[in-house]
């Protein structure tokens, strides 16, 4: 709907009945003049007249229209949109991203310092009577100020105060979050709600957003994006960080392996450094091109001591530093035991050879693992509480007392692999345990041995996709022997199939641990699988799936937490935590029972915090979000189509906002478009103008014609 700020000048329209009333008043009266027959000269008369008459007309428009949009021009005409904003009060709500992206360095100042400059310029924009609030998620106290105030002096120190987190924030949680609070804006008038954030990929869900969009389709607010992603980002960042072993022994070595990530305004090379408790303890430089990952392998061997090893894998500081640290604090143990059951009971313990072999390369203790064989007789009869990881080769049976040893032991957190063999058939015996109880389970013998190529099933926690990744290549057993397994309507977890579709093994939960079926031997009898890169690799998998279970993890993120196993007759404790900057604070916690860990949270910033209760005292490393070191921005086109349907206003800083603003509250200013078309219209009456002068006289037949009538009259 158009406006005038001036409408006095609307007067100026009546100007335009002057090229009427001129044309009206100039008009020429025909004058007869004495001719002989001009029976051949009409149709050419006929023609002209016609065209200048449509000359006349056109013109005459031209200069109406001209007038006319001038008068308009001075009008200073402006154009509303459906969706202005009302006048009268207005209530803000601001909703300030505290996450650990906001750390970004942006020119002279963090991405964060910059929203909360764009936040205080709008609050002192305000006019009396309009109401702020303040939330800011990733903080302590998201609700900085809530509900709305008039109060801008308080807005403002509120504003000054907030600091951002180090932990992740679903902006879009946080959006749905204060709509909900606000009841969508129902029954209120002039509702704003302003999210000041960097927007990055993994902050924004966008199935939440369209739901939320869909929810308030008819809401009464207006959603302000307020983006402040830096201009210019040269950072590089780790990824993927992985040690190994999960544990040390004494002063063994470990390796570290990672990714760097580099932006595309990143160019030129890094250095990344490995330091422990005793100093620096490797470092490697290495080249990224600008957007792309380069991976690194640092290997170091672990200074002596009994405490864990405390450390930091680290990049140069550039434009985020978050991202530029990892820490870790690798325990250090006497040994994991893994028990290995011949069940054949052959001297030689052929039965475990292999398996020996694959976790012991070449017989050497490389590894954090300590393995120990028994024989069917001492597995039955001995306690293996202690074992962590069970691999039975060929037992003989599985009656109900091996049953209830195998999920006993599984119940107390071990981990448990059969490997079936020619000691016994097992088949029938399998059903009865709990994990199996619904598999049709039957001995198969090939006719002829084939190497049968095994295909991807559904990983159990990504052990398949692990020992894919470290074969490089197509999985192949040569097989002559198999335990045929089919499943009811319930499936187990599978690890790779066969081309026909049958699992290759299966595992399930049992209690704190796991049952796994493998269904060919450990042994050479039904398939040449002990011979192969697959069975070394697996087992080594299944190695290290016990020893990250039985070694306590002493890492998290922020906002994480840590499953301590603290050894005391008492389901409640009190733990002093002491922060990465030295503060120190109680934290009170519980369990459900004396053998349930302790949950311990309280993880706010990156860093080594120490743990300490009755003497015995833990680092814990923790560590930034992975959530947050990807800083992949969403487009403007992402954002508001997944809004979709709200009244949504995106905006890059605040002169671009306050215009916006400006147009939506006071319309558009017109005035300037009208002179434009007044310009071209007067081009057009000009060219008209010049037309109607070349065709104005007579046709130069008819003038010869009339000056020779003259002569003769």
């Amino acid at each position: 709907m158009p406006v005038f700020l001036a409408p006095i000048y609307l007067a100026g329209v009546l100007i335009a009945a002057a090229p009427v009333i001129l044309h009206l008043l100039h008009r020429r009266q025909p004058k007869p003049i004495p001719f002989s027959t001009l029976r051949f000269l009409q149709a050419a008369v006929a023609r002209t007249r016609r065209s200048r008459r449509l000359t006349n007309v056109l013109t005459l428009l031209m200069r109406v229209l001209i007038l006319l949009l001038i008068a308009l021009a001075f009008a200073l005409p402006k154009v509303r949109f459906a969706h202005w904003l009302p006048a009268g009060a207005r209530t803000i709500v601001l909703i300030l991203d505290a996450s650990a992206s906001l750390r970004c360095v942006n020119g002279d100042r963090t991405s964060f310092e910059r929203a909360k400059a764009w936040a205080a310029d709008l609050v002192n924009s305000l006019s009396e009577g309009d109401r702020v609030a303040v939330m800011a998620p990733g903080t302590h106290e998201p609700l900085v100020v809530f509900p709305a105030i008039s109060d801008r002096t308080r807005v403002l120190a509120a504003l000054d105060g907030v600091q951002p987190g180090y932990g992740h924030v679903d902006v879009v949680a946080a959006l749905a979050d204060a709509l909900t609070r606000l009841d969508f804006g129902r029954g209120q008038t002039g509702l704003e709600v302003h999210l000041f954030s960097d927007f990055h990929a993994e902050c924004w869900d966008g199935d939440a957003a369209r739901e939320l969009a869909r929810r308030g389709r008819d809401a009464d607010v207006i959603v302000y994006l307020n983006e402040v992603r830096p201009s210019l980002l040269a950072n590089a960042g780790l990824r993927r960080v992985g040690l190994a072993p999960p544990a040390l022994i004494g002063d063994g070595g470990f390796r570290v392996t990672a990714a760097v990530a580099a932006s595309p305004d990143l160019t030129g090379e890094t250095t990344v450094r490995l330091a422990g408790d005793g100093g620096e303890l490797a470092t490697a430089s290495l080249e990224v091109a600008p957007g792309r990952e380069a991976s690194v392998v640092l290997t170091a061997q672990a200074p002596p001591g009994e405490r864990p090893l405390s450390g930091t894998l680290s990049l140069p500081a550039d434009a985020y530093e978050p991202d530029n640290t990892y820490h870790f604090s690798l325990p250090r143990v006497a040994g994991v035991p893994v028990l290995l059951v011949n069940g054949g009971g052959a001297a030689d313990g052929r039965d475990v050879f292999f398996l020996r072999q694959a976790i012991q390369p070449g017989g050497r203790p490389n590894t954090v693992v300590v393995p120990e064989t028994w024989d069917w007789n001492a597995f039955l009869a001995r306690s293996a509480d202690a074992c962590r990881l069970v691999l039975i080769s060929n037992p003989p049976r599985l009656d109900e007392a091996a049953r209830h040893r195998i999920e006993g032991l599984a119940a107390a957190g071990a981990h448990i692999w059969i490997l079936p063999g020619e000691a016994g058939d097992i088949s029938g015996d399998l059903k009865g345990l709990t994990a199996f109880a619904g598999l049709a389970i039957s001995k198969e013998t090939l006719d002829t041995p084939a190497a049968m190529t095994l295909v991807p099933g559904r990983p159990p926690e990504s052990l398949e996709a692990r020992i894919e990744t470290a074969l490089g290549a197509p999985v192949s057993v040569p097989v002559s022997r198999r335990l045929r397994l089919e499943q009811a309507a319930d499936p187990l977890d599978v690890l790779f199939r066969y081309p026909d579709g049958l699992p290759f093994a299966l595992v399930a939960a049992h209690g704190r641990g796991r049952i796994g079926l493998a269904t060919v031997s450990a042994t050479r009898d039904w398939a040449e699988w002990p011979l192969t890169p697959f069975f070394v690799i697996a087992v080594q998998e299944l190695v290290k799936d016990a020893v990250q279970a039985s070694v306590p993890l002493l890492s998290t993120e922020v906002g994480g937490r840590v499953a301590l196993d603290w050894a005391e007759e008492a389901t409640g404790a009190e733990f002093e935590l002491v922060s990465p900057a030295g503060e120190r604070r109680i934290v009170g916690v519980t369990r459900p029972g004396v053998e349930a860990p302790y949950l311990l949270r309280g993880f706010s910033e990156p860093g080594l915090y120490e743990i300490s209760r009755g003497g015995k005292s833990l680092r814990i490393a923790v560590n930034l979000p992975t959530t947050e070191s990807d800083l992949a921005a969403l487009s403007r086109a992402k954002l508001e189509g997944d809004l979709g349907g709200m009244q949504v206003i995106h905006a890059r800083g605040w002169d671009e906002q306050r215009e916006r603003v400006d147009r939506l509250r006071h319309g558009r200013p017109l005035w300037p478009f009208l002179l434009v078309l007044a310009a071209c219209l007067a081009v057009c009456e000009e060219l008209f103008a010049n037309l109607r002068s070349r065709v104005g006289g007579l046709p130069p037949i008819l003038g010869r014609l009339l000056a020779a009538g003259r002569g003769g009259a």
